[in-house]
């Protein structure tokens, strides 16, 4: 299924199945000015990156080096798409690990609503606006 976009083509990717059955998650991403689309395997994320040009990715990361290799994917995919990774630990090392390869940030669960809403928005108008 295409992934939805508003009119510049953006859209919010939900990755994983804790976070797409998180009600808190849900909530605080569907008062977004922007489409939001629940993915729960990584196949389906292909298929969703393929058809929208931009957006961001927010994904359910048990350990953040493992959202590494999911950053790898999309960059190879396109190289117009945020991660912001929800962990639920996170070491100081596998954070600035994290952060310095590439994904756009980093949340520890669990998920302040405000918080979570508030760096996916930020992270959508850096696309929006880029500098």
């Amino acid at each position: 299924m295409p992934a939805p976009q508003d009119e510049n083509g953006f859209t919010i990717l939900l990755l994983g199945q804790e976070a797409v059955s998180d009600p808190r998650i849900c909530s605080a991403l569907a008062g977004l000015p922007w489409p939001l689309q629940l993915v729960e395997s990584e196949s389906d994320l292909r298929i969703a990156l393929r058809t929208a040009p931009a957006g961001c990715v927010v994904a359910h990361v048990e350990d953040p080096r493992a959202g590494l290799r999911l950053h790898a994917d999309l960059r190879a995919i396109s190289g117009d798409w945020l991660l912001i990774m929800l962990t639920p630990r996170t070491g100081i090392q596998a954070a600035v690990s994290a952060l310095k390869f590439g994904a756009h940030d980093l949340i520890e669960m669990p998920i302040v609503e405000r918080v979570l809403r508030e760096r996916v928005a930020s992270a959508m108008r850096s696309l929006e606006n880029p500098q």
